[in-house]
């Protein structure tokens, strides 16, 4: 699941990820800053990822409404996963 998510994000996508759950209040500015510390796409794209997932399935799910419009394969793809699908 993560390997499909690094593989399919963007810059732009991170970081309008990262305003929505930092505005929803999934996210604080300590661990946004860590993300975009990332040296390169993947790595913040992985960065990203493993602190969601580590934030719960509230966060996920947060994450997955946010990506729907933005990516709507990669969200479907996400949420069939968090299911068991």
């Amino acid at each position: 699941m993560a390997d499909r998510f690094v593989n399919e994000m963007t810059d732009v996508l991170i970081n309008q990820l990262l305003d929505d759950l930092l505005n929803d209040g999934f996210l604080n500015t300590e661990q946004r800053d860590l993300v975009l510390a990332g040296n390169n796409t993947a790595q913040r794209a992985g960065l990203l990822f493993d602190t969601v997932t580590g934030r719960g399935n509230d966060a996920m799910e947060r994450m997955i409404s946010h990506l729907q419009p933005l990516n709507p394969e990669l969200a479907n793809f996400l949420q069939n996963r968090a299911q068991g699908n």
